[in-house]
């Protein structure tokens, strides 16, 4: 890459905004990928060692995403976007820190682990498009391109930062911590999301209600083959991928003698 090059890709991080914005991705993201492991490993051991329960706690943090997106994004046209990203990793931090603390007080169950997964995979399908729709109106049109890679770096980064430190603090001091630490990884997208919400000018509402909205994407959805087919594309390729957080579990405990919790 030339110089040139390189001054243009990390032109979108000399707005202290987006800055904010990109490390709460990370941060919020990394939580979640957290939650995946954490929760996947407790549900398997309150499941009696089937898989099927940490293939499900995965379902339940992706799938509100894609039920829920289209909504979220009309919301996103009528709130501060800052605000509702921020709430949304405020409802994650608040699940997490619950599932902790149902550990620590010896309630925790499978019900209570996958309440928790729920919770935080609705609050990703609130914060998720907010913050998205955020970027454009911070970077402007010139530098566009540029702020979605360098944020698709933070979002696949955060698979690797959240798991990384999610398995330090499992193996050490177990699933209660964990969970306390992906409420600390939340907490700091809040903080970061929050921080910006004055800056962030409100952008064009369609006219007609939300509903209204979302009928109007799903309709260019199927009316735009190429959107409507890299859309299925995504979520099969996602709902397959996905599905081998469930066995890890399994293979972990027949190949390498771990258990369900780490410890």
């Amino acid at each position: 890459m030339s110089r040139g090059a390189l001054r243009a890709a990390m032109e979108p991080f000399s707005i202290a905004a987006f800055r904010s914005v990109w490390l709460g991705a990370l941060s919020g993201n990394s939580g979640r990928f957290a939650v995946i492991l954490v929760a996947g490993w407790e549900a398997f051991r309150q499941g009696h060692h089937s898989a099927i329960w940490p293939s499900l706690v995965s379902m339940l943090i992706l799938l509100p995403t894609a039920l829920f997106g289209l909504v979220s994004g009309g919301l996103a046209d009528r709130l501060n976007r800052a605000t509702q990203a921020a709430a949304g990793q405020a409802m994650a931090a608040v699940a997490t820190l619950g599932a902790a603390a149902c550990i620590f007080t010896h309630v925790a169950s499978l019900a209570t682990t996958l309440v928790a997964a729920a919770l935080v995979g609705v609050s990703s399908s609130v914060q998720g498009p907010a913050w998205q729709a955020l970027i454009p109106n911070l970077v402007g049109k010139e530098r566009m391109v540029n702020a979605a890679l360098s944020t698709r770096i933070a979002q696949q980064g955060s698979e690797l930062v959240g798991p990384a430190i999610g398995t330090v603090v499992l193996t050490t001091a177990g699933p209660g911590w964990t969970f306390v630490a992906c409420s600390l990884f939340y907490a700091v997208g809040m903080v970061l999301l929050a921080r910006i919400r004055r800056q962030v000018r409100p952008g064009p509402r369609a006219p007609g209600t939300m509903l209204h909205e979302v009928r109007a994407g799903v309709a260019y959805l199927k009316a735009t083959s190429p959107l409507g087919l890299l859309f299925v594309w995504v979520t099969l390729h996602c709902c397959l991928t996905m599905a081998t957080f469930g066995i890890l579990p399994t293979i972990a405990t027949v190949n390498f003698g771990g258990v369900g919790g780490g410890l």
